[in-house]
């Protein structure tokens, strides 16, 4: 007695079965939507700057273990196509006035999924909790050639000012 199509969120580990009991029929299955960076170049890389108390993690293989983020660490995605995924657990917000995450990076990336995930660890939200919450994330990332997600339903004041001021490598949107 389900709705005959929705959204079904599910974990990467787990087999995709429909039916009785299992994912129904005529749903769309999704992962978790985590922001992530993908190398278009060999040899690209990022880093994070930004308040010592923000949770920025990162994972280099698919999740299976995520790390914290050490300020200005240099994150080297070794050969194209070779991904970082992204999240953080900041319910609060992610940049205010005085806290704040910003990204730089080298080579050549595409950021991909949703920026969500640094607010809820999985990227499913469409609520911003704060004003200026994503403000200079990736500004001035000359680098960045895609912009990831941004899923929010409703825009709290300078939510995302600044966010791609100076990424002029910007050639597409997610």
């Amino acid at each position: 007695d389900v709705a005959p199509a929705g959204i079904f969120f599910c974990r990467e580990k787990l087999p995709l079965e429909y039916g009785v009991s299992r994912i129904p029929e005529g749903w769309t299955v999704k992962y978790n939507n985590y922001l992530t960076f993908t190398a278009e170049e060999d040899g690209s890389s990022f880093s994070y700057s930004g308040s010592f108390y923000r949770d920025v993690q990162c994972s280099l293989d698919n999740g299976e273990t995520w790390v914290k983020l050490k300020r200005w660490e240099k994150i080297i995605l070794a050969k194209k196509g070779d991904k970082a995924l992204i999240r953080g657990y900041n319910k609060e917000g992610l940049n205010n006035e005085q806290a704040y995450v910003h990204f730089s990076m080298a080579g050549a990336i595409a950021a991909s999924g949703s920026v969500m995930s640094l607010i809820d660890g999985i990227g499913r939200s469409t609520e911003i909790p704060c004003n200026s919450c994503f403000r200079c994330l990736f500004e001035n990332c000359t680098s960045l050639t895609q912009a990831p997600e941004l899923p929010a339903t409703s825009l709290p004041y300078g939510c995302y000012e600044f966010m791609f001021s100076g990424c002029t490598g910007l050639t597409r949107g997610a």
